[in-house]
């Protein structure tokens, strides 16, 4: 039995060549390009995008990125795109998000606007794709934490949570 191959896309391969491993090959790709996403998704069903560049200011990146995710993967057909985002974009009470609370930290604001700005680009894209994003909370737990999670889903274009209720 066969391992189907995996690409792990990356702008410079030589340098993480040890991404590869059986059934994961590592290509070059910028996720900022529609076409080389589109080149890299090409008989895929979904993508997965964890990309982050910081030498690139943050809303340039994440809307760039966004776009051209949305237009390579339409067209090279793929249905599903899951997100790495970031938790100070969660709300803390109804509308308003942690970045937007009293004494958050002023340095990590704009950082977190990009993936704002990366939300509103998937919000408003006319897209068939089906897109989730992943917001992990902008904490590290100590190991003995009693701390519980929750999860909200949202449906883009929605003006409501979920009236299940937090999950």
């Amino acid at each position: 039995m066969s391992v189907a191959r995996r690409p792990a896309v990356v702008r410079q391969p030589d340098r993480h060549r040890d991404l590869a491993s059986e059934g994961v090959s590592v290509v070059a790709g910028d996720v900022t390009r529609a076409d080389s996403v589109a080149a890299a998704a090409a008989r895929h069903d979904a993508a997965v995008d964890v990309a982050v560049r910081l030498d690139v200011p943050s809303r340039e990146f994440f809307t760039e990125a966004a776009h051209a995710l949305v237009d390579g993967l339409g067209r090279a057909g793929v249905g599903r795109l899951v997100l790495l985002g970031i938790g100070t974009t969660l709300e803390t009470a109804p509308g308003m998000m942690l970045q937007d609370a009293p004494g958050f930290p002023v340095e990590h604001r704009e950082f977190s606007l990009g993936h704002v700005a990366q939300l509103d680009v998937l919000r408003a894209a006319d897209t068939a794709i089906d897109w989730l994003v992943l917001a992990p909370p902008p904490v590290v737990l100590d190991d003995g934490a009693t701390e519980f999670h929750r999860c909200a889903v949202r449906v883009p274009g929605a003006d409501q949570p979920d009236p299940r209720g937090p999950r």
